[in-house]
């Protein structure tokens, strides 16, 4: 959704990062090293269909400029008209292992991201289409 560049310019040693995530039920680890900028995420991504239409998650995590970014975007189509939903924001390295999990996990070991906004994004087709 957002224009992509990648800023890394190989210079010194490459970053490395390892964190965890919520993804599909359940934590994840990930790491991000240095071909992970920009131009070349990490891409996750679900689908699937309801009684209405369809609907897809993604999610984009690369390393720019000593922070971790992360790009959400939720999209979907039902009988309300397509949906899209892209937010981006960003993690310092030092912030990768702050907040406590939430309710829906017992894991005391799990430390999960502190992100803060960038940007975000809202696309609604019958909004647009009638001049909102």
């Amino acid at each position: 959704m957002f224009p992509r560049k990648s800023r890394y310019d190989g210079d010194g040693e490459p970053p490395r990062v390892r964190f965890w995530i919520w993804w599909n039920s359940g934590f994840v680890k990930i790491t991000l090293d240095s071909k992970h900028f920009e131009d070349n995420p990490l891409a996750l991504y679900a689908c699937g269909t309801s009684e209405e239409g369809w609907w897809s998650e993604t999610e984009l995590y690369w390393l720019d400029c000593g922070s971790v970014y992360r790009e959400l975007i939720n999209d979907g189509r039902d009988c309300d008209g397509r949906l899209t939903r892209a937010m981006r924001d960003y993690c310092q390295p030092m912030n990768l292992r702050r907040r406590q999990p939430c309710e829906y996990t017992p894991d005391p070991d799990v430390m999960l991201p502190e992100w803060k906004p960038c940007k975000a994004e809202i696309f609604d087709e019958y909004a647009q289409a009638a001049g909102y």
